[in-house]
């Protein structure tokens, strides 16, 4: 009975090995990618691709490749939608009611975290893996955050041009002028 116990435990481990291999190299290739996708966007300067068009999201503005479309799904606390081209979607929730979905306090079940500063925005980026998908989230803040709202972006990334496409809608982020 011993040896039926100790094979179902090897079995067991080797399963849960092979699942954490499989994860962390997948995760890998794509945490790379958003490693890399980050640091070519600090190099460059700031400004507006000319391909861009801008999409007013109710109280913030995001610059998107021509081929986005725009979707509110609404609340009345948040400003909340989908940007999407094709099968890839960007959900966002903007607003004082929003929450943060990552932080530097919140930063669970992420296989990458960092924290920056892009277009003077206090920037949150974290890697989560969700089953066998990756889940690239972005919480963006005012310098000042006691007195600004989150803005919060996220979205399942199955490629580098999807990365691509999320660093450079969301890092042209910015909020409305208040009337």
């Amino acid at each position: 009975m011993s040896k039926k116990r100790t094979f179902k435990k090897i079995s067991t481990v080797l399963l849960f090995a092979l699942i954490l291999c499989t994860q962390y190299v997948n995760g890998q290739n794509i945490e790379t990618s958003l490693k890399e996708q980050l640091k070519k966007y600090s190099s460059q300067k700031t400004g507006l691709d000319t391909n861009l068009k801008i999409i007013d999201l109710g109280s913030a503005s995001v610059s998107v490749p021509s081929q986005f479309k725009n979707k509110r799904t609404g609340t009345i606390d948040s400003d909340m939608g989908e940007l999407s081209s094709g099968d890839f979607k960007i959900f966002y929730d903007i607003g004082y009611m929003a929450g943060t979905h990552i932080t530097d306090r919140n930063t669970r079940n992420s296989s990458y975290f960092t924290v920056g500063t892009y277009n003077g925005y206090k920037t949150y980026i974290g890697l989560r893996k969700e089953g066998d998908k990756d889940q690239l989230i972005i919480t963006i803040w005012e310098p000042n955050q006691e007195r600004s709202m989150p803005a919060n972006f996220w979205a399942y990334i199955k490629s580098e041009k999807d990365i691509n496409d999320m660093i450079t809608i969301v890092m042209n982020f910015k909020l409305n002028k208040k009337v």
